[in-house]
């Protein structure tokens, strides 16, 4: 018997009603078999894998046959595999593993529970009852705190139009959207192409240019040093230049991690002969190819915390919402997602490090432009409310390594509840012996730029005020809107393309 309109869980309705409509396009059948490939992932997510599979396999046969009829379309029953979803859930049900990058719902005919994660994944569709939570944290912002640029005044003046702040611009695109986006935790990414439609080109300059710059200039004996090294011409020459070199190992540190990092990735390129050292695993690659950019902290008070440590402060705002059960029971604990390397000072979490072996534009793109920021954002939050640093002074550190190439990036909050994040240009490995002076140079500053930027947070931090005894505050706003959490499990990409796979095969 299907399941009537009134009784069909909303939660359910939301995601799977978009999801029809997207295979059916302007036709009247769907196969039962896409709208399970394409909604794969959420189906496993969303249920209780110690279930029968033929339970699991009934209810949500009921469910989008049930979506089907609100929309008028029918569901085609033919060649219906669930093999696939029934390997997934036994597998959840052997080792009791909880997916790092999406909601975990738990659902069965008596009572559902559930709990949600910060949207880290490229093709997250967003519900009605997000795109409300949207509108209504856009609605709360203290006008009075908006971040209005000169530039913008000037255009008012100059168009004869309404005076706009950041905020009242990134709330209209935000409305816009269909798919969760950091826009929705108030994140600004200047290279996202999206804001060329919202912001006026002299807008952007001023974003990007507001506030402290990130540039600075590097120890002297360290420039003199590189000056030198450019003189070189191959990885040999480096090699034997920095062995020759004077220097106390305790005292000057810096040079000796200049010239240790200089003899041992110039021995990967010099040795490699039959070898690509491009082709080195993830991990090889984290520790070996570009060791250096942890290892520059090997004297320093923030330690560089590798091998997929999870974000205390990520867990933290993933957990915000976490409550005793009363209505519903309170679901379990999550934990931060794991970064490859997590740059850390005592409990202050002050950058993060994303690498991936291949040139995979799909993961950078994830890494790079949703999961990074978001808990990048979750570590600046956490810092302004547990230390009295200042927000205009905490700036986090990313690295983002996607095969040769390497991002650096910094994470502010420059003015009102704005949280901006930057890039640098990208730059590449060595891939020879040849190439390598004139690309070591500008990562070895890479390296030293980013160890200074998250000590200058680090002295803030230590340097602030003392804080003053308080209580907890519910209505408190002094600190800026957390990360937005969808209400429901992604729709991977993933699923995605074995829809369209199977698709093609039964035409």
């Amino acid at each position: 018997m299907l399941e009537s309109e009134n009784n069909l869980q909303s939660k359910h309705k939301e995601v799977v009603c978009p999801a029809i409509s997207k295979l059916a396009g302007d036709g009247t059948i769907v196969s039962l078999q896409a709208v399970i490939a394409y909604l794969e992932d959420y189906i496993v997510q969303s249920s209780d894998p110690n279930a029968t599979i033929n339970a699991i396999q009934g209810s949500w046969t009921k469910r989008i046959i049930a979506c089907g009829k609100l929309l008028n379309v029918s569901i085609e029953k033919r060649n219906v595999n669930w093999k696939s979803i029934a390997s997934r859930l036994q597998h959840l049900a052997g080792n009791n593993i909880v997916n790092d990058t999406a909601s975990s719902i738990v659902s069965s005919d008596v009572s559902t529970t559930t709990t949600s994660s910060s949207c880290t994944v490229l093709k997250h569709l967003l519900t009605e009852l997000d795109k409300n939570a949207i509108k209504q944290m856009f609605d709360q912002l203290d006008k009075s705190k908006c971040w209005i640029l000169e530039s913008t005044r000037q255009l008012a003046v100059d168009q004869q139009c309404e005076l706009e702040s950041v905020e009242q611009k990134m709330r209209r695109f935000a409305l816009s959207c269909e798919y969760a986006h950091p826009c929705h935790s108030l994140i600004l990414d200047l290279c996202d192409q999206h804001w060329q439609d919202v912001f006026k080109s002299e807008e952007l300059e001023e974003l990007f240019a507001f506030g402290k710059p990130i540039l600075r200039s590097q120890p002297k004996e360290l420039d003199d040093l590189l000056d030198q090294l450019e003189k070189l011409t191959s990885a040999s020459d480096a090699y034997k230049f920095v062995q020759r070199l004077d220097y106390d190992v305790e005292k000057e540190q810096l040079k000796a991690w200049l010239a240790t990092t200089l003899m041992s990735t110039a021995r990967l390129f010099i040795h490699s002969k039959n070898k690509n050292v491009l082709d080195l695993m993830e991990t090889d690659k984290l520790y070996l190819l570009w060791g250096f950019i942890n290892s520059v902290f090997w004297d320093s008070p923030v330690q560089a915390i590798s091998k997929e440590k999870g974000s205390m402060a990520n867990a933290d705002a993933r957990n915000r919402k976490r409550l005793l059960s009363a209505m519903k029971q309170t679901p379990n604990a999550k934990q931060g997602h794991k970064m490859d390397t997590i740059y850390l000072a005592g409990d202050n979490e002050l950058g993060c490090l994303e690498i991936s072996g291949t040139n995979d534009t799909s993961k950078a793109m994830k890494d790079g432009q949703i999961k990074m920021p978001i808990v990048m954002k979750d570590m600046l939050l956490r810092i302004a409310k547990t230390t009295n640093a200042r927000l205009i002074d905490i700036r986090i550190l990313g690295y983002n390594i996607s095969g040769n190439r390497i991002t650096l990036t910094v994470l502010d909050a420059p003015h009102g509840d704005v949280v901006r994040f930057r890039r640098m240009n990208e730059l590449m490995c060595p891939s020879s012996v040849n190439d390598f002076v004139q690309c070591m140079i500008p990562l070895l500053e890479l390296a030293m730029l980013g160890r200074s930027i998250v000590e200058e947070t680090l002295h803030a931090i230590d340097h602030a005020p003392r804080r003053h005894l308080t209580f907890q505050n519910p209505t408190d706003t002094s600190v800026l809107p957390p990360c937005f959490i969808p209400t429901s499990p992604s729709i991977s990409s993933s699923s995605s393309s074995s829809s369209s796979k199977k698709q093609k095969q039964s035409a």
